[in-house]
């Protein structure tokens, strides 16, 4: 009997991180109208259509001083910031989410430029872009 509990909790556990999981390849939506980037995608471009949300979805490094800021939103409206907490597992501190939204913009191509920093050394900079291409 305690191993069928014993699956069952591990069966419950494996669902549960795959119905959480954010994901998604770049250009890929992810929700109603969203592309989502991660970390990985630094450096990429990702196609959007016009009016749809894209989504920074970006490590953060709870407290060792580094903090995600928008340099640059391209042209791109928004730039909202908004955390979501991470599996609670040792160095998990999930990530910090940046929304901007391609409502209103003519095709082409417009870049976000972000930096993960701490604020009292100017020389731990480490930037992050990606290329929105919005089609016609």
């Amino acid at each position: 009997m305690n191993s069928m509990k014993t699956l069952s909790i591990a069966l419950f556990s494996v669902l549960a991180a795959a119905c959480s999981a954010k994901g998604g390849q770049p250009g890929s939506p992810n929700g109603p109208n969203q592309v989502i980037a991660t970390d990985g995608d630094n450096g990429q471009s990702l196609t959007a259509k016009a009016g749809e949300e894209v989504v920074l979805s970006l490590t953060d490094h709870g407290d060792s001083g580094y903090q995600w800021s928008v340099v640059s939103g391209g042209g791109l409206g928004g730039g909202a910031a908004s955390h979501v907490d991470g599996s609670g597992q040792p160095g998990d501190f999930g990530t910090d989410d940046f929304t901007f939204t391609t409502a209103g913009l003519a095709a082409g191509s417009y870049t976000i430029n972000m930096v993960d920093q701490r604020s009292w050394d100017p020389t731990s900079a480490q930037p992050f872009t990606v290329t929105v291409k919005i089609g016609e």
